[in-house]
């Protein structure tokens, strides 16, 4: 194997507030390349999606004063349906969950690709892991229906169930992707790296799947907003608004929640065993493996100096143990209020900017930034909200 570039360094076991700052960072640092991404895969779908229903709709549906989303729709003329007509359009629903099933996917193998990319210190490009996933399309749609069903099924048992296999199954995509595991062998895999960490990997999924609820609502509130005005009425108008809002929320949430999988994938391989960038660079298909590096990844402090064991004269004592740099606890706080949108809104934003002061001065004795920066946006999100919710109150009083 070549050996140009400089030696990747040791990776550390990262705690959870750090594998959301690694994903975060990724995450915004290359935006631009994975909302394209996903873009190129959601929007054709949404598209073909809102013909579907379009054409295959009951007349009952698509014309007269039938606004699903009113609470109180005209009961002098309620809706008749054709059988037929019903059938069409409930297999018309059903073709667009299954194509929005396979984009999502899709996206979020393709995202995967391109954040480990960026997480060895390369440049992602959209198309080297579009055209990467493809390869794997068949494998990634089988154990991802695999998943999906094994937690639905988990969750219609009872609810715990279905959470606690959404967790431990959280790394298939990964696993399939740089070890090239299929099926349920994939899912054992993945069982095996998440269920010794469990509850850390339980608090990283939560948190991310908060952060992104938050983002899809406040996308995809607006539209329903709309819904129940009169531009409800036209089903045109109504579809279009609906799928646009679909794919906004796709191309912002999905990179987002790849992201922070697949850090928290390379923290359980580093925990677990030696974990070799350089191998996982060749298996991913990285432009230069023999330079993989981890990027962004938040550096030990203070920076140990490198005795080999040769070097160290009789009797010294060993090389002082280096511990990771704290978390800033207002970034944390900070993530925590905004998530509980309008309520927190106002304080996340204020601890968040806080936090981010703090960290900037700490000269990298102070971990957080990302986590930060999440709290600040959030938190802005739903200040918007709150002066929306405010101002609409206002205008109906």
């Amino acid at each position: 194997m070549a050996t140009g570039g400089p030696p990747p360094p040791d990776l550390r076991p990262l705690r959870v507030g750090e594998i959301l700052d690694v994903g975060i960072k990724v995450y915004t640092r290359h935006a631009k390349t994975l909302f394209k991404l996903v873009a190129l895969v959601v929007i054709p779908v949404q598209i073909l999606g809102i013909l579907i229903i379009l054409s295959t709709i009951p007349d009952a549906l698509a014309t007269g004063n039938q606004n699903p989303f009113q609470f109180s729709p005209d009961p002098a003329a309620p809706p008749e349906f054709d059988g037929g007509e019903f059938l069409v359009y409930m297999a018309g629903i059903l073709v667009v969950v299954v194509l929005g099933f396979v984009s999502t996917a899709i996206a979020t193998a393709s995202c995967f690709k391109a954040v480990t990319d960026a997480y060895l210190g390369g440049t992602p490009q959209w198309r080297s892991s579009l055209r990467f996933t493809m390869d794997h399309f068949g494998p990634l749609m089988w154990v991802t229906l695999l998943a999906t069903l094994g937690t639905l099924g988990g969750a219609l048992l009872c609810i715990l169930p279905g959470i606690w296999l959404g967790i431990v199954w959280s790394a298939v995509t990964p696993v399939l992707l740089t070890e090239g595991k299929r099926g349920t062998k994939a899912l054992g895999r993945s069982f095996e790296l998440v269920q010794s960490r469990f509850w850390p990997a339980c608090g990283v999924i939560v948190i991310s799947y908060l952060i992104e609820m938050v983002l899809n609502s406040a996308i995809t509130g607006g539209v329903m907003l709309i819904a129940f005005t009169d531009v409800g009425q036209n089903v045109f108008l109504s579809q279009v608004l609906s799928g646009a809002a679909g794919a906004i929320a796709a191309i912002v949430a999905t990179p987002f929640r790849a992201a922070v999988i697949a850090v928290l994938y390379f923290d359980l391989r580093v925990r677990k065993e030696g974990f070799d960038l350089q191998l996982l660079a060749q298996r991913i298909g990285s432009p230069n493996p023999d330079a993989a590096r981890p990027a962004l990844l938040p550096p030990s402090v203070p920076t140990p100096p490198v005795y080999p064991p040769s070097s160290l004269p009789p009797g010294a004592p060993p090389p002082p143990t280096y511990s990771a740099p704290p978390v800033n606890g207002l970034a944390i706080a900070s993530l925590i209020a905004s998530i509980f949108v309008c309520l927190g809104s106002i304080p996340g934003v204020i601890m968040g900017h806080l936090a981010l002061g703090k960290i900037n001065a700490s000269q990298g004795s102070v971990g957080g930034r990302g986590v930060a920066i999440a709290g600040i946006i959030i938190g802005w999100i739903g200040v918007v909200l709150l002066a929306l919710i405010v101002l609409g109150a206002i205008v109906s009083s």
